[in-house]
Parts: C-alpha cells; sequence; structure tokens
C-alpha cells in the first residue's frame, strides 16, 4: 500500500507501469499478483468520481481480466484462481478502451512527432504502415453501489 490516503487523486495516470510487470522474470513473483495488486490500490487512492487511464501495450485479453470478473484469463496461461495469483481485483471498474496504432521504426520505437490513429479491431496495420506499433488506452471508473 502507498503513502496516500484513500481516494487521495482524482486523476491516475498509467502510461507503461502495467507493461512493466509482464517482463519480471522471478520465479517466485507472481505478474498477475502484481498487476491485480496495482489495480487495487489505483481504485483505494481513486475518488469515488476519479479516473484512471492506463496506457499499454496489453490487448482486451490479457488486460480486463484484471478488472472485469467476467472476463477469464485466456493469454499467457494465467487462470482466474488465487493459487495463480491472476484474480480480479476485489473492486469493481467501469472500463472503456480504444485501440490506437502508430508507424514505427524497426526497433519497434515510436518517434515523438509520428502521428497516433484510434482504429477498429479489424484494421490491418500492416497494410498501411511498414513497422508500426500498436497500444490500447484504457479508462476505469469506480463502480460504485447504488
Amino acid at each position: 500500500q502507498s503513502q496516500f490516503e484513500s481516494k487521495f487523486f482524482s486523476k491516475i495516470i498509467d502510461k507503461s507501469l502495467i507493461d512493466c510487470f509482464y517482463w519480471v522474470k522471478d520465479e517466485d513473483t507472481s505478474v498477475a499478483a502484481i498487476i491485480s495488486q496495482v489495480l487495487s490500490e489505483y481504485y483505494r487512492l481513486l475518488t469515488d468520481n476519479g479516473v484512471a487511464i492506463v496506457v499499454t501495450i496489453r490487448t482486451p485479453e490479457e488486460f480486463l481480466p484484471f478488472i472485469d470478473g467476467d472476463k477469464k484469463h485466456t493469454f499467457h496461461g494465467y487462470k482466474n484462481d488465487a493459487e495463480n495469483g491472476a484474480v480480479v481485483a476485489p473492486c469493481q471498474w467501469r472500463y472503456d478502451s480504444i485501440k490506437i496504432c502508430t508507424e514505427s521504426n524497426e526497433d519497434n520505437c515510436v518517434s515523438k512527432d509520428v502521428p497516433a490513429y484510434q482504429v477498429s479491431d479489424d484494421f490491418k496495420p500492416d497494410e498501411k504502415f511498414e513497422n508500426h506499433a500498436i497500444f490500447y488506452i484504457y479508462t476505469l471508473k469506480k463502480k460504485l453501489s447504488s
């Protein structure tokens, strides 16, 4: 738990922090458990009307199971059980997402001067760009009981 009081922030912006945890190589560390804990902390820190914005390369299949109990982990072998750490955060979110595509270099790095485009799920980036990067922007708001 962070040093901040509950409901301290009205906005949280996560620009690729969640992505960093997917690279953890420690056998004793559950990547899924870390992500669940981070999202639970975002929930605790947000005011009731606050919003968290998560910018990530993680697809809906990878990310949404952490925030939506109706979604099942089907990617990278995650399972919806506490033993594997891939549990839905003990909070409820309302969410929306958009898919973004931009041109990149051969190392998949994006220049700050290159425009990004919102695209549909059936968009074929190889037809538009020689090299490209796809990322997602998720907006998360607390689902409050009435």
